[in-house]
């Protein structure tokens, strides 16, 4: 009996993917800019340092998590403690929401609109490339837990 292959590991780093579109956003407001005033203020300065310090502060904490379980970050290596406490307790992905807020944040500071138009497609390429993947290799890597953990925590918010 052929047994199933494993799912696909995640190749590339999340932050690349935060990074990618963020500069296609840069690209396009260069070449196509709407010419539209209204987020890069003095306000939305203040509030883009604002989200990208959050999003930085809910990545170190979350980060620890991981330190302190003794477990890797790296999409590349499998985890090898399921993490379902502290800021798990309330996302399954905690990381990529703190660099959605920090990517929000930029948007504030570059003042492009751009980056709020890629948005929706950055966010459904991490849902299907990234947490999809990632979800099958943890239920098949901790099994039950890990299904019971899913019931009982949102995967966003």
């Amino acid at each position: 009996m052929k047994q199933k292959a494993p799912p696909s590991p995640i190749y590339i780093p999340v932050p690349v993917f935060y990074l990618a579109f963020f500069c296609f956003s840069l690209l396009a407001e260069r070449e196509y800019s709407f010419g539209i005033k209204g987020l890069r203020t003095d306000a939305g300065i203040y509030t883009g340092c604002f989200l990208i310090a959050a999003g930085a502060a809910l990545n170190i904490v979350a980060w620890i998590q991981f330190i302190r379980t003794h477990t890797t970050i790296s999409p590349f290596k499998p985890a090898n403690h399921l993490q379902t406490g502290g800021v798990y307790t309330f996302s399954r992905h905690p990381m990529y929401i703190g660099l959605f807020i920090a990517y929000i944040g930029a948007t504030f500071i570059w003042g492009n609109w751009w980056t709020l138009i890629v948005l929706p497609f950055l966010i459904l390429v991490i849902d299907l490339y990234v947490v999809k993947r990632e979800e099958k290799i943890l239920r098949r890597r901790f099994g039950h837990p890990y299904k019971a953990y899913k019931k009982s925590v949102k995967r966003w918010f």
